[in-house]
């Protein structure tokens, strides 16, 4: 009666074992796998402003029956001159080729630098920007930690090499935040086992 207790015991003992190792492998199978992360940067706009870089007074005058906007200062100035080269000075003055560069914007966002080529003077600058609106997408990296403790149900099989009698053996192991377990387990010959392993990293 007793050995058949003792060969009860250690039925139940491999069962409930063998329950936890399913119902673990169940959880595992249901973690959410890794998934991709779409980044959305919003559309930004922006201006620099008008920049006078020579202020100016404006006026019409009729030309040929078209009415054109012109410098007040430089026509006033034509106007009043009498002499032939003088007028002709103020002419080429006003149809120079002229290059300017300059830094428009420049702040966290964007960097615009600017580069104009005009016939006469540069009067006025202003620019208007856009960054359009964009996404991307990436798997993220996971650093997976051992939790602080765990738990380590084992199901062993074995056979007697001398009569070819099959030996059952269940245990259970705690494991360790740094990989070391500690073990004990049962075998259908009522032998008990305590037992240590080393955690030893050879791969990283």
């Amino acid at each position: 009666m007793e050995e058949k207790n003792k060969i009860f015991n250690v039925t139940n003992l491999l069962l409930i074992i063998l329950i936890i190792i399913l119902i673990s492998n169940y959880l595992k199978k249901n973690e959410n796998p890794k998934q991709d992360v779409i980044v959305n940067i919003p559309e930004k706009t922006g201006t620099s402003g008008i920049r006078v870089i020579e202020k100016i007074t404006q006026i019409p005058v009729e030309i040929d029956g078209t009415k054109v906007i012109v410098d007040e200062k430089y026509y006033l100035k034509y106007i009043e001159t009498k002499d032939s080269l003088q007028k002709l000075n103020l002419y080429v003055e006003s149809i120079k080729i002229k290059e300017y560069n300059d830094t428009i914007v420049n702040n966290d966002d964007i960097l615009i630098e600017s580069y104009s080529k005009t016939r006469g003077s540069l009067l006025e600058q202003k620019i208007d920007y856009k960054i359009k609106e964009k996404s991307f997408s990436y798997k993220p990296e996971y650093i997976k930690e051992r939790p602080r403790l765990t738990l380590l149900p084992t199901l062993e099989f074995g056979i007697d090499r001398n009569n070819l009698l099959p030996n059952f053996k269940g245990g259970i192991g705690f494991q360790l935040k740094n990989g070391d377990v500690f073990s004990t387990s049962l075998d259908t010959r009522n032998n008990i086992y305590i037992g240590y392993s080393k955690s030893i990293t050879i791969i990283k």
